[in-house]
């Protein structure tokens, strides 16, 4: 006879209450004649303030949809969701990432237009005030995954302190030519970098993660103006691209009032993107 463990039982009645919410879902959308009227959508807890925002959600109301926000723990969660069908969009990941995934996992989420949001991106130090006092031999903490580290690596060399590879489009540290000041560049997970200021001369990541570990704006010593590249949309299975919720879903977070929200909410971290 087998034992059922405390971890098989939570797990138990973790899939049975996914199912109830799923049933729930589905005896709705079948009252209403098979059409939806619930929309799901995932985001993380630093973005949940603005996919839960009082101006889209009544937008959403007045065209006839509810909205269930669920807090996820990262991107690669929400796509699994989405491509299995139990999340209908989400709002984390910008378009760079997602093209990275689709490539990696062989999956064709698509993100719509126009975004929501950009993400700036910045360089940001606790002992310095200006790269230029960053010393030779320096060590500089960058995100581990292919496209933020392809944009950590590109805008070292803009700020002209290493040199690339002649055509590499989306470069890692391997592909650094020239590092004249011996910088130590250590790679480690994408929400992690800031946690790791206080032990690093310098970190590069996104510059909403300050805010969302509390740290003061006062570390950023520079910033990317690469910001229009890496535009943060809602991601959906390309099967749902012409239903009606999602132009609704749209239409709701691209009001003056969303703009508006964004700003308060993120303090230049995220850029309205429309």
């Amino acid at each position: 006879m087998k034992t059922i463990t405390k971890r098989g039982i939570a797990i138990l009645m973790l899939c049975t209450l996914i199912l109830s919410i799923t049933a729930c879902t589905k005896s709705k959308e079948a009252a209403n004649g098979g059409i939806k009227k619930t929309i799901k959508i995932g985001c993380i807890a630093f973005n949940h303030d603005e996919v839960a925002a009082q101006p889209a959600i009544d937008k959403l109301k007045e065209l006839g949809y509810e909205v269930e926000v669920v807090d996820l723990e990262n991107a690669t969660v929400m796509n699994e969701a989405i491509a299995e069908g139990s999340l209908d969009t989400a709002l984390h990941q910008h378009k760079p990432w997602m093209d990275n995934y689709n490539e990696q996992k062989g999956t064709n989420l698509i993100m719509l237009e126009p975004f929501i949001h950009h993400n700036e991106y910045s360089i940001m130090s606790e002992k310095y005030d200006s790269v230029k006092d960053l010393p030779d031999g320096a060590t500089i903490s960058v995100s581990d995954d292919g496209s933020n580290q392809a944009r950590a690596m590109l805008f070292l060399q803009e700020l002209g302190l290493i040199t690339l590879q002649d055509g590499v489009t989306v470069p890692t540290i391997l592909d650094i030519k020239e590092n004249p000041h011996n910088y130590k560049i250590v790679a480690v997970q994408h929400h992690q970098v800031v946690k790791t200021m206080a032990d690093v001369d310098a970190c590069m990541t996104s510059t909403y993660l300050l805010l969302s570990n509390n740290v003061s704006m006062d570390t950023v010593m520079a910033s990317s103006d690469d910001y229009k590249d890496y535009g943060v949309g809602f991601v959906i299975d390309p099967k749902n691209k012409d239903e009606e919720w999602v132009s609704a879903l749209i239409d709701a977070y691209t009001t003056d009032e969303m703009r508006d929200k964004i700003n308060d909410l993120f303090k230049g971290g995220f850029v309205p993107g429309f």
